[in-house]
């Protein structure tokens, strides 16, 4: 059975993590250059090419500021595409989200579980977002290859007393 990864993505950063049934305890998935624990909410489009995500898009920052797009977690269901100037690819802000999703799970199946065809997360869904917000946050995943996907939020812990 493959793992089923744990998303909780910021809008400055996004960290991950899965529950270790061996040791029967939640594990944090270290795929942050400069800070380990967490990577960096940040993208990147490049005049040409993959989006970049993560610790590689921020690296671009002091190189080519205009690709660099931060802070769309609360915008992911805004209509109109995201555009970085003239010659770049627009692209929609869940789309963005999606691609660094992808990136997550590829490298969670590279790096941590070593091939292990993951295909199953649960995101975290703040209080503050509406149904559109999370419609567009499930879009992403799914985009993204999560086919079994959970959205934990406010309307799933009703009456827990959390």
């Amino acid at each position: 059975m493959s793992p089923t990864l744990a998303i909780d993505f910021g809008s400055s950063r996004t960290k991950v993590a899965y529950f270790c049934p061996e040791e029967r305890i939640p594990k944090l998935i270290e795929l942050g250059q400069e800070i380990r624990s967490v990577m960096p909410s940040v993208f990147y489009i490049p005049p040409s090419g993959s989006v970049m995500v993560g610790d590689d898009a921020a690296q671009m920052a002091d190189e080519d500021p205009v690709g660099i797009v931060v802070d769309i977690k609360r915008e992911i269901h805004r209509p109109g595409k995201i555009r970085c100037g003239e010659g770049r690819t627009a692209y929609q802000r869940w789309e963005l989200v999606s691609a660094m999703f992808l990136e997550i799970r590829s490298r969670c199946d590279k790096e941590v579980f070593h091939n292990g065809a993951i295909n199953s997360c649960t995101l975290t869904v703040p209080v503050c977002f509406s149904e559109p917000q999370r419609q567009k946050l499930q879009q992403a995943a799914e985009q993204a290859g999560f086919g079994y996907l959970t959205l934990f939020g406010p309307s799933e812990v009703k009456g827990t007393g959390l």
